[in-house]
């Protein structure tokens, strides 16, 4: 897949295409869902939901999505392609996100983060930290979940 198929498009598509996982974004569920914390534990379920609602060609619900999503530019998103989906609370800056990257034939499960990301300029290091991650994934397809 070449990096070219990168969409900047606020909303996941619909359709089925195959959701890839990161390996360091296997290694944070795996940590959820060991860490004893029913928080945490449904963060992850969270996670495998979207994961199978998005590599079943479903709609993700606009609850995930940024309060603002059509009134201002989320930056991250212009300038790298990161889309960003909120778990509980969705209103409030402390929440935690789930980063990923929508191609035309794969969705890229990144990272969960908190808005950290949007220090100025907003998702240049994380972009700089898992470009290369995310190019080997999308070449070996070898964490795919469908």
């Amino acid at each position: 897949m070449s990096p070219g198929n990168l969409l900047h498009e606020p909303r996941l598509r619909v359709g089925v295409r195959p959701v890839v996982f990161l390996p360091a974004m296997t290694g944070q569920l795996l940590a959820m869902l060991n860490s004893g914390s029913t928080l945490e534990a449904t963060y992850a379920r969270i996670i495998y939901n979207l994961s199978q609602t998005i590599g079943n060609g479903g709609k993700v619900d606009n609850r995930f999505y940024r309060t603002y999503i059509d009134v201002d530019v989320d930056e991250a998103l212009r300038d790298y392609g990161f889309i960003h989906l909120h778990f509980i609370p969705k209103s409030t800056r402390d929440g935690r996100l789930l980063l990923l990257k929508q191609y035309e034939d794969a969705v890229v499960f990144c990272k969960v983060t908190g808005h950290e990301i949007f220090a100025p300029p907003p998702g240049k290091a994380l972009q700089e930290a898992l470009e290369a991650d995310i190019q080997a994934a999308l070449s070996t397809k070898t964490t795919v979940s469908k």
